[in-house]
C-alpha cells in the first residue's frame, strides 16, 4: 500500500519532496482479459526540481499542477517508474437527486507536475463498476483492484467481483470476473452475504492481497461486519475470492480494515473488532492472503476503544498510529505502535493533546503528522513526531506543516504525497494545490 484512505468531498494537495527520476508514457491498445499488451519502450526522464532546500520529509513549497482541478483524489503511489494517482468520480443517477461513486479515473506522470489519464476503456475496464479503488505497486508494476460495487449491504444474491488492472503503461494485464472466478463462501446462520468497497491492497512478491467490505445479514436488524480478501497469484493467474463468517474475519466480533502493508514476504492488516467490551486494535497476517492469523497487541495497555489511524512500513520495521478512547465517547489522545518483525510490539503514547492523522518513512525515519485537539489549547495546531526505529519518538520544536495528510509514498530522491487542503475559519474549501518539497 500501500495504505489508503478515501475522504470524499475535501480539497487535496499534492506534496512533493526533492528529485524525481521517472519514465514517460505511451498509449496502449486495449488487452483481452487476463493478457499482456506491449508497447514500445519509451526513455527514462528526469526533473530535477531546481532550487529546493531544507530537510526531507519537513520541509515543503508549492508548485502548480494540473491535478490542482481534480476532485477528489484518493491516493498516490510510486510504481513503475512512475506516478500514479486514483482520484474519485461521483455521478447523478437519472432522475433522482442521489450521487454515487463511479468508477475510479487512473492518473500517471513521469515529473509529477505534467500528469495524463489512462484510457480504462480502452482497457476492457467497464464503466459500470461502482466505489473507489484500492492501488500498490512496487519497481515493475502498478496494481489497481477495482471495487466489486457501492457499499457494503448490496443486494442477496450472487455478488459482483471486482476487476484487477496490473502493469506499467507499457504492458497491461487485466483480470476480470472470468480470471477471479466465484466468491467462496463459508456461513453460519441465513447463508447470505453481501460485498462492498474495496478497503486495501497489498503486494507479497507476486500474490495481489487486497480486501473489501463484507456483511452477513442475520436474523431482524442484526448484521456481522466481516471482510472479503482476495488473493491473485500473478505468477499463475489462479485467485481466490474468499467471503467467510468464520475466523479471523467472521466470528462473533465486528471486523473492519484500515492499512494494508507488506513487509518480510507478508502482508499486515491492520484494523480494529468490534467485541462485547469496546473495540479492539486487531493485526491480521498473511503470506498467501488465503491463511491469516490475528492477534491483539498491547491489548491490555489500550483503552477499550482503539481506532487505527494509519499504518507504514521502513527497513526498521512496521509502525501503526491509533486513536484511543476510554469511554466510547471520543478519542482521548493517539499512540504509536512500532515492531521489527509483525510480532512483538512497542508501545508509545504521543499525549492526550493531538490527534494523529498519518505515519509515512521518508527515507531515513518515521514521521507522525498531528493536529491539536480542540479542548487541549496548545501553541501550536500542527505536530510532527519523528524516529528512526519507531521505538524512541521525538516531538518536534516545529511542524512540518503536513495538517491533513493523507498519503505519502517513497521515490527515488525524495517522497511525493497527498493531503486534504483546508481554509480554516472561513468555511470554503480552497482548490487544489501541488506541493514540492
Amino acid at each position: 500500500m500501500s495504505a489508503t484512505t478515501t475522504r470524499t468531498g475535501r480539497a487535496l494537495t499534492v506534496v512533493i519532496a526533492a528529485a524525481l527520476l521517472l519514465s514517460s508514457c505511451t498509449a496502449v491498445e486495449p488487452p483481452a482479459d487476463g493478457q499482456s499488451v506491449p508497447a514500445e519502450p519509451t526513455p527514462a526522464v528526469t526533473n530535477e526540481l531546481n532550487g529546493f532546500e531544507g530537510e526531507l520529509g519537513l520541509d515543503w513549497a508549492r508548485i502548480a499542477s494540473p491535478l490542482d482541478e481534480i476532485t477528489p483524489l484518493n491516493t498516490i503511489e510510486a510504481a513503475a517508474g512512475r506516478l500514479w494517482v486514483l482520484a474519485n468520480t461521483n455521478e447523478q443517477i437519472a432522475d433522482t437527486f442521489v450521487t454515487r461513486t463511479g468508477r475510479d479515473r487512473l492518473l500517471v506522470s513521469n515529473d509529477g507536475v505534467e500528469w495524463s489519464e489512462v484510457d480504462l476503456d480502452a482497457l476492457g475496464i467497464p464503466r459500470e463498476i461502482n466505489g473507489g479503488a484500492v492501488m500498490t505497486g512496487d519497481h515493475e508494476r502498478v496494481v489497481v483492484v477495482f471495487s466489486a460495487s457501492n457499499g457494503v449491504f448490496g443486494p442477496d444474491g450472487p455478488q459482483p467481483r471486482p476487476w484487477v488492472l496490473v502493469g506499467d503503461l507499457d504492458d497491461w494485464r487485466v483480470f476480470g470476473p472470468d480470471e477471479l472466478g466465484e466468491w467462496s463462501v463459508t456461513a453460519t446462520g441465513s447463508g447470505r452475504f453481501n460485498v462492498g468497497s474495496m478497503l486495501d491492497v497489498a503486494l507479497v512478491g507476486d500474490t495481489v492481497i487486497a480486501a473489501a467490505e463484507g456483511s452477513w445479514p442475520g436474523s431482524g436488524r442484526s448484521v456481522t461486519l466481516i471482510v472479503a480478501t482476495l488473493a491473485l497469484d500473478l505468477s499463475t493467474g489462479q485467485a481466490v475470492l474468499r467471503a467467510d463468517r468464520t475466523a479471523p474475519f467472521g466470528d462473533d466480533d465486528l471486523h473492519t480494515i484500515s492499512n494494508l502493508v507488506s513487509h518480510e514476504g507478508a502482508a499486515y492488516a491492520f484494523g480494529h473488532s468490534t467485541t462485547g467490551s469496546g473495540i479492539a486494535l486487531t493485526v491480521w497476517r498473511t503470506t498467501d492472503g488465503i491463511t491469516w492469523s490475528e492477534q491483539r497487541p498491547n491489548a491490555a495497555e489500550l483503552a477499550p476503544f482503539v481506532t487505527v489511524v494509519d499504518a507504514a512500513v521502513g527497513p526498521p520495521g512496521l509502525v501503526v498510529v491509533a486513536e484511543v478512547d476510554a469511554d466510547g465517547i471520543g478519542a482521548d489522545g493517539s499512540v504509536a505502535l512500532s515492531s521489527s518483525d509483525g510480532q512483538q510490539w512497542n508501545l508509545v503514547d504521543l499525549g492526550s493533546a493531538w490527534d494523529a492523522e498519518a505515519v509515512f518513512w521518508s527515507g531515513d525515519s518515521f514521521v507522525v503528522a498531528g493536529t491539536a485537539r480542540p479542548e487541549h489549547p496548545v501553541d501550536e495546531f500542527e505536530a510532527t513526531w519523528v524516529s528512526s526505529d519507531g521505538l524512541e519518538w521525538t516531538m518536534l520544536e516545529r511542524s512540518a506543516r503536513l495538517a491533513f495528510v493523507l498519503e505519502v509514498v517513497e521515490i527515488p530522491g525524495g517522497l511525493i504525497g497527498v493531503r486534504e487542503d483546508r481554509l480554516t475559519g472561513t468555511g470554503v474549501l480552497p482548490p487544489f494545490a501541488t506541493l514540492v518539497g
